[in-house]
C-alpha cells in the first residue's frame, strides 16, 4: 500500500520550515484553526493551490481560500 502511495501522489513530509510556518499560522489564528489545518494551508501555499475541497468548516475563517463543501 504504502509504495502505491509513493507512487502515484506527492508525499510531502514535514520539515523544520514547514512545521515553523504552519505554527506561525496557528498563531495568526488564535488557534481557532488546529495545527493540521495549518499545515495544509502553509502547503497550498508552497504549491499556489486556493482551493480545498473540505467538510470543516474551519476553513470558512481563512480569506482567499475556495473552500469547496
Amino acid at each position: 500500500m504504502i509504495k502505491y502511495i509513493i507512487d502515484n501522489y506527492d508525499v510531502i513530509y514535514m520539515y523544520k520550515t514547514l512545521s515553523s510556518n504552519s505554527m506561525e499560522k496557528f498563531l495568526q489564528y488564535d488557534g481557532t484553526l488546529s495545527l493540521a489545518d495549518c499545515v495544509s494551508l502553509e502547503i497550498m501555499e508552497m504549491h499556489q493551490v486556493n482551493s480545498i475541497v473540505s467538510f470543516d468548516s474551519d476553513f470558512d475563517k481563512v480569506k482567499n481560500l475556495n473552500w469547496i463543501h
